[in-house]
């Protein structure tokens, strides 16, 4: 195992270049860029033929086990889980009908404003360049329906997207990750009608959001996690649902989890 140098503090303070500094070979206690083995990032995942003795294995050379106890928990893969049982509920009126056609998906629209869902969001920091895959899962409640006025249907839904590190692949959302939660109730009324209150026996009131309707997500992939440094994931829920007010459209997540793993 190389021979890690004690860390000299100069005065009272303590400067960031006596934690870091990769260009001087006197500091950088913690990290040092240049020769990592010479400070305490040895004890961080660099595990190599020079932090190993191969006598206790075998010939000099010699490939050998890996014990556990040779490695740092978190040195080659860590992971993380969160989730909440505690409802949450987003409201359409929170949202905006803008929408936009993301490119290179023809001509499917999405929301242009969404809302990041609190229970599957989270920033977690990894010191390492590595593999992440992660995922999540959730029950969605939502309320869409399908508007059946003089024959010219017109469907609401919502649509849920990831997005990593607060950025879309290319400026978009990553489509591949897209769910569409579709309408489970109609009405032969137009979508425009004024307000809840105006339903009367004359009217066509649409009743509840049929429950088979409804929609429990799994989702996964994989990001090139180029860190050290925080990878943020976010799941985030729109809504295309016409005069929102109206029925007071939500979507109600019960309960929901995400996760991931990070490989180096």
């Amino acid at each position: 195992m190389p021979q890690i140098p004690p860390m000299v503090i100069a005065g009272d303070t303590l400067p960031s270049r006596e934690l870091y500094r990769p260009d001087d070979p006197t500091t950088g206690a913690l990290y040092d860029t240049a020769n990592s083995n010479r400070s305490l990032e040895s004890l961080n995942g660099n595990l190599n033929r020079e932090n190993v003795d191969f006598n206790e294995g075998g010939a000099s050379g010699e490939a050998i086990t890996i014990q556990p106890w040779m490695v740092q928990i978190g040195t080659f893969a860590r992971g993380a889980y969160w989730g909440t049982d505690r409802w949450e509920y987003y409201y359409a009126s929170q949202a905006s009908r803008s929408t936009y056609t993301p490119s290179g998906v023809g001509a499917e629209r999405i929301s242009s404003i969404r809302i990041p869902i609190a229970g599957l969001s989270q920033q977690v920091f990894i010191p390492y360049k590595c593999t992440i895959i992660y995922g999540y899962q959730a029950l969605f409640r939502h309320d869409a329906t399908l508007w059946d006025h003089d024959d010219t249907p017109k469907a609401e839904y919502w649509d849920v997207h990831v997005r990593i590190n607060d950025s879309f692949s290319g400026s978009q959302p990553t489509h591949a990750h897209r769910v569409m939660l579709p309408p489970g109730r109609d009405s032969d009324e137009a979508a425009t009608h004024a307000d809840i209150e105006d339903f009367g026996e004359t009217d066509t009131y649409v009743g509840q959001m049929d429950e088979q309707r409804w929609r429990y997500v799994e989702k996964s992939g994989m990001h090139a996690h180029t860190g050290p440094g925080f990878f943020k994931f976010e799941v985030q829920i729109g809504a295309q649902v016409f005069a929102p007010d109206t029925l007071k459209a939500k979507t109600l997540i019960p309960t929901c989890a995400a996760w991931i793993l990070a490989i180096r």
